[in-house]
């Protein structure tokens, strides 16, 4: 939208990757099969040649919370909340996440019920490097395992905190219980039956150490529609470790004109066509900052570029240009 209307989001068509055949909800279970002669490939590779930078072994120390049966979930999102400086307790948590019909609690409400407590919550890549290289710097994360077969599944969430490498051990967490060492090959095993599934919360200025800057931005994304003032957190951090994505700048300028901070607004947006300069929606929400701050022709000129570049967003820009008064703007100042 243009003139002092929202700017142009950055993220449309972005959806995170859900995670197929998870529909089922994770129930608490006790069992745990441990299945002889299964591949495990990455734990294989990862012992094989070990990941640069990673210690060799580091443990967090995380509270623990008693849980009722089949709330594994509440009890895990707990612990990971009070790590990122959330208190909470796991009864707090039923509500948002705990779907009684299932007995356990699904995935996709894991993130959501961290980012309804204004925290950065990012699911991971599938792979135990990344999972370990979290928990290395200080961040616990949660994994969805199958403690039994595929095809009599027992879901199950877990905290990891801490790993051994020479010994070939994890440490796993769970309600109502400190951390316990577990072969890494046999973590892998329940792990993979659950297609790897693992998140990390985190305040909203601080980020996964193993993730990419889409991934990332993904998340802050989703956090905006919930909480735009952490959202905006989220994106100054991002343009701090990665200052030449520009999508992480429009969106650092959408939530600070959201908030009233037009001056970081336009700064991130100007920014944002420096890096991306047939960025039409970077042009467009330049336009509507500079509108906004009184600088009409520079306002004009922006939304010029904007119109120039095209794409799906045109009626938005002719509206931004329309809501301009540029009637006082030379030709050459509008180049």
């Amino acid at each position: 939208m243009g003139g002092t209307g929202k700017p142009v989001r950055a993220d449309r068509g972005i959806r995170l990757i859900s995670v197929p055949g998870l529909g089922r909800a994770a129930s608490a279970g006790c069992l745990l099969l441990l299945l002889g002669g299964c591949a495990t490939p990455q734990v294989d590779a990862l012992l094989r040649e070990r990941p640069a930078g990673l210690p060799a072994s580091h443990r967090i120390e995380v509270p623990t919370f008693d849980q009722k049966d089949h709330q594994c979930g509440p009890a895990a999102l707990a612990m990971a909340l009070d790590a990122a400086g959330d208190t909470v307790s796991p009864p707090d948590l039923v509500g948002s996440v705990f779907v009684p019909a299932r007995e356990g609690s699904l995935p996709p409400e894991m993130l959501a019920a961290a980012r309804r407590r204004s925290r950065l919550a990012v699911e991971l890549d599938p792979r135990i490097d990344a999972v370990l290289a979290e928990v290395a710097a200080g961040t616990p994360v949660i994994v969805l395992q199958n403690l039994s077969l595929s095809i009599l599944a027992i879901w199950h969430y877990s905290v990891v905190v801490g790993y051994d490498l020479d010994q070939k051990e994890i440490l796993l967490q769970s309600g109502g219980q400190h951390a316990d060492p577990l072969s890494l090959r046999t973590f892998e095993h329940t792990w993979a039956r659950a297609q790897y599934w693992a998140m990390v919360v985190l305040p909203p200025e601080r980020l996964p150490v193993s993730q990419q800057p889409m991934q990332i931005f993904a998340a802050a994304t989703t956090l905006e529609r919930i909480d735009p003032a952490a959202a905006r957190r989220t994106y100054r951090s991002i343009t701090q470790r990665f200052p030449d994505f520009p999508e992480a700048w429009i969106g650092l300028g959408n939530t600070a004109y959201a908030q009233g901070d037009l001056t970081e607004s336009a700064l991130a947006f100007r920014k944002a066509t420096e890096l991306d300069p047939g960025s039409a929606d970077a042009w467009n929400n330049l336009g509507s900052a500079m509108g906004a701050l009184g600088r009409p022709c520079e306002a004009a000129q922006a939304v010029r570029r904007a119109l120039q570049i095209g794409g799906p967003h045109l009626a938005q820009y002719q509206q931004t240009a329309a809501e301009i008064d540029a009637s006082s703007c030379t030709e050459r100042s509008l180049r």
